[in-house]
Formats: C-alpha cells, sequence, structure tokens
C-alpha cells in the first residue's frame, strides 16, 4: 500500500499557493509584454512604410508638378518664338511690299485698259517686272530696273 502523504500546515499552503499565482502573473505579465512589444515593432514598422509611401506620393507630385512647370515654359517660350516669327515675318512681308510698291511704277496708260489686247500687254509688263523683282529680292539688290 502506498504512503500518503502527510498534509502540509496551512502556512506552507498558503505560500505554495501565493508562489503558484505570482510565478503564473509573472509569465502572464511576461507574455502581455512579449506581445505588447510585437505590436509596437509592427506599429512602428507600418508607420515607417506608410510614411515612406506619403514621401514617394509627395515627390511623384513635385516631380509632376515641375514637369507641368516645364511644360508650362516651354510652350510659352514656343508662344514667345512663333509670336517673333510672325513679326519678322510680318515686318520682312512690309518691306518686301513696300520696296515692290518702289520698284514697280506701272506704265502710263496701263492704270485704265483700252481693249484684252491692252490689258494683256499690261498684265505681262507687270509679271515680266514682278519676276524680275523676286529675282532681285532673293539675291538682296532692290534696286529699281532701267527703263
Amino acid at each position: 500500500m502506498a504512503r500518503r502523504r502527510r498534509p502540509s500546515s496551512p502556512t506552507a499552503w498558503l505560500v505554495g499557493l501565493v508562489g503558484t499565482v505570482a510565478i503564473a502573473l509573472i509569465g502572464y505579465y511576461g507574455r502581455i509584454a512579449v506581445i505588447e512589444n510585437m505590436a509596437e515593432r509592427q506599429i512602428l514598422s507600418a508607420q515607417r512604410i506608410q510614411q515612406q509611401i506619403t514621401e514617394q506620393q509627395l515627390a511623384r507630385q513635385q516631380q509632376a508638378a515641375q514637369a507641368d512647370a516645364a511644360i508650362r515654359q516651354l510652350k510659352r517660350d514656343q508662344m514667345a518664338k512663333d509670336a517673333e516669327e510672325m513679326r519678322l515675318s510680318a515686318e520682312r512681308e512690309r518691306r518686301r511690299s513696300a520696296a515692290w510698291d518702289k520698284f514697280y511704277q506701272e506704265p502710263r496708260g496701263c492704270d485704265n485698259w483700252q481693249s484684252d489686247q491692252h490689258m494683256v500687254e499690261c498684265l505681262s509688263l507687270k509679271s515680266h517686272a514682278k519676276a524680275e523683282f523676286q529675282r532681285k529680292w532673293a539675291a538682296g539688290d532692290f534696286d529699281q530696273p532701267q527703263s
């Protein structure tokens, strides 16, 4: 027959109970601390990732804004260049027109045609004068023709 153990004193029993509860509480709070530490690391990691995403989005927005500004500047520059080219073209045309007016003196009697033959002769003279003017204009010689 097995021997029965003698019951411990109430003080020993109470000390054992308190020790067991203390060990259980220490284990419980230790686990809680580990879980809180893991959660805190995950939160910090998520915050870092979110901050990186935010910074990347901000960088992309800034790049897009810079690209838009560059495009707008290029458009403004192109418009200014086009306007200057139009101004220069208009100035060249004005000078060419003034040179033509100075170069071409309508022959006497060609301001009022007397017949179809007369009209053809006058238009032929003007056409020849225009061709000569264009040749001289292209050569940079704006002298009037000698009659």
